[in-house]
């Protein structure tokens, strides 16, 4: 049982690899426009309109798999820890709960929106302009915090592997360093510190998929 709980999880990992890596590639590649404080909102929302397949196919991906991902993850590393240390394993279970909600909600909000708002457009679009930009206010709200909660769970998750020396005890450190990164966008809410933590997590996730079987395997 401990085998098959310990493949889900690695899945669960690998899926979760793929999807911050696409979703960092899309970003960088095609939706950089986004974060271009020198366009207007209703000309962002203008080269938007042209990609939302994209856009939609990036949400779907980046807030909605990753999401489900996510809580699988969560379970799996529940089952995985609950015999080492029954506090944190409930207490990662909570923040990758809360965590998958979030990213699940924000996705919505986001795939809701820019659908609504490629019909509005045609037909009045400063008045899509503004539904866009109040939406985003909302999921900013709703989800604004992913870092943050994200930060915890994989503080959470990086204390239940054991201090032992080589790839164990590089996954805590780097997982401790991703965790201060997270909690960066509380003073820092621009983009610098949300990429390096969208960065190094890909990292963390790669190096957990490799020590699993090292830390939790005689549970």
């Amino acid at each position: 049982m401990a085998m098959n709980v310990m493949r889900k999880a690695q899945i669960s990992l690998a899926v979760n690899v793929c999807c911050f890596a696409y979703g960092l590639v899309i970003l960088v590649a095609d939706f950089g426009y986004l974060t271009d404080s020198s366009s207007t909102s209703q000309q962002t929302l203008t080269m938007l309109l042209q990609d939302v397949r994209l856009y939609v196919s990036w949400n779907v991906v980046v807030y909605l798999i990753y999401g489900v991902s996510l809580f699988f993850l969560s379970l799996s590393l529940f089952s995985l820890t609950n015999k080492h240390s029954v506090e944190r394993a409930y207490g990662l279970l909570l923040a990758g709960g809360i965590w998958s909600g979030f990213m699940l909600l924000s996705g919505g909000i986001s795939i809701e929106t820019i659908n609504r708002v490629s019909e509005l457009y045609p037909l009045n679009s400063e008045a899509a302009t503004n539904l866009w930009m109040t939406a985003r206010v909302i999921q900013e709200s709703a989800g604004g915090g992913n870092e943050i909660i994200g930060a915890l769970w994989v503080y959470m998750v990086s204390l239940t592997l054991p201090n032992q020396k080589g790839l164990l005890r590089t996954s805590r450190l780097i997982g401790f360093l991703v965790a201060i990164l997270g909690l960066g966008t509380i003073v820092e809410p621009g983009e610098i510190f949300a990429s390096l933590f969208g960065i190094l997590l890909i990292v963390w996730f790669l190096l957990l998929f490799k020590v699993l079987p090292a830390a939790f395997g005689d549970v």
